[in-house]
């Protein structure tokens, strides 16, 4: 759903992946998730 807000532009509020490598930052924010299934 379209929020009306640009998270390229609004740097205080938003990271972008996509601002920061237009920008040439190599420090642009990691994740990780792991899923654990038991039997």
């Amino acid at each position: 759903r379209w929020t009306g807000h640009c998270t390229y532009a609004d740097e205080d509020s938003f990271f972008s992946y996509r601002r920061k490598t237009h920008r040439g930052e190599t420090d642009y924010g990691r994740q990780i998730s792991a899923i654990i299934l038991r039997s």
